[in-house]
């Protein structure tokens, strides 16, 4: 009996461990902005957003000055603005696919943005600093089936060192 619980459990430790996987993985889906690939930004007017893929920033900001939209998200609309993107047709016809948008407050006047565009089996996207007047890429975000494969074996390495860490302290304690 001890036996088929042990192994229940480690089956099932498995896809539980993949959430602290991804979140391990995350990082290397980031690479060093490259301003040679194609951006989407978000546009916050006053009573809608809007998603824009540009070639580049530059079409876009430093905003002009009679421009109806600004880059920032005001913190009181920040549930707001996740609404109203995820209501946003998405960017593939795919019905897995989805717009996912992260705002984080760095300063009280600066925010990073993470916009992605999510389908199948892939993502793109970018980080960004935004004002209410401009934008300051940071990061591009890429990964296609090929990182699922990275996120697996790190999934691998974070069962087998927990489970080795049960082992082990387990002899640890049966030894006093």
């Amino acid at each position: 009996m001890k036996k088929t619980l042990l192994v229940v459990l480690m089956i099932c430790s498995f896809p539980v461990l993949l959430l602290i996987s991804v979140r391990i993985a995350d990082p290397f889906f980031s690479k060093r902005f490259n301003p040679r690939s194609p951006h989407i930004v978000l546009l916050v007017w006053p009573d809608h957003v809007e998603i824009r893929q540009v070639e580049s920033i530059s079409e876009v900001s430093p905003r002009p000055p009679n421009a109806g939209y600004v880059f920032s998200v005001p913190p009181e609309r920040v549930a707001w603005i996740e609404e109203q993107v995820r209501k946003i047709p998405p960017p593939s016809p795919d019905p897995d696919s989805a717009w996912l948008i992260r705002v984080r407050q760095v300063t009280r006047d600066r925010q990073q943005i993470q916009l992605e565009a999510w389908w199948k089996n892939e993502f793109r996207g970018m980080i960004y600093e935004a004002t209410r007047n401009e934008i300051v890429p940071l990061k591009t975000r890429t990964a296609s089936i090929g990182e699922a494969v990275q996120i697996g074996g790190i999934d691998f390495a974070v069962w087998c060192g927990a489970w080795i860490t049960v082992w082990l302290v387990w002899r640890l304690v049966a030894k006093r």
